[in-house]
């Protein structure tokens, strides 16, 4: 399942580029789960909020911030360089100062279906060569934990005097399940 966030103030860029993407999501048989915010201070706030997404359409001239100044406050205040960002814009002359953020791509309004597709092959292409695949063993077999990466992971160490607790738990897809839990002696 991939989350793909929508930011811009004009209604009908919103409602044609969620369109697209769904229609590339069903074409491609992906999971895709969008969600679209008409300011700024939405997303930022959904974001501060752990609404984590995988991608974010961010137009550049908004009310408050600038797309530019919100990409940073997504690179540098929440420190997370993970969400691809592409901008944007009816104006090229902001290109130079994309590069501070880090962006997936640039795409100049009115958005064009073809330059959408290509962004989101590239974004899949890339998250797909950047996923760690989980493997796990029952008895002899092997198995691939399907659309489970290491990512989905934590583990929690305790030590007690003379013993040590780790457990590992999965945690994606709405579940959150203990998967192995050890006791070992202290040393």
């Amino acid at each position: 399942m991939k989350r793909i966030a929508i930011c811009d103030d004009e209604i009908g860029t919103c409602s044609d580029l969620e369109n697209m993407i769904l229609g590339f999501a069903n074409q491609h048989a992906l999971q895709i789960e969008t969600e679209v915010f008409y300011s700024e201070e939405m997303l930022y706030h959904a974001l501060l909020e752990q609404c984590l997404f995988d991608l974010i359409f961010l137009d550049i001239q908004l009310f408050q911030l600038d797309g530019i100044q919100v990409g940073k406050q997504i690179r540098e205040q929440l420190r997370n360089d993970k969400i691809g960002i592409v901008y944007i814009s009816s104006k090229e002359t902001y290109v130079m100062r994309l590069f501070q953020v880090r962006p997936l791509d640039f795409l100049l309004k009115p958005l064009n279906r073809e330059k959408v597709v290509a962004v989101l092959e590239l974004f899949i292409r890339l998250s797909e060569a950047n996923k760690i695949e989980f493997y796990y063993h029952i008895g002899k077999s092997t198995y691939l934990g399907q659309g489970i990466t290491i990512m989905d992971f934590f583990f929690f160490l305790v030590e007690i005097p003379f013993l040590l607790v780790i457990s590992f738990f999965y945690q994606g897809k709405g579940i959150q399940r203990l998967l192995i839990a050890a006791i070992f002696p202290a040393v």
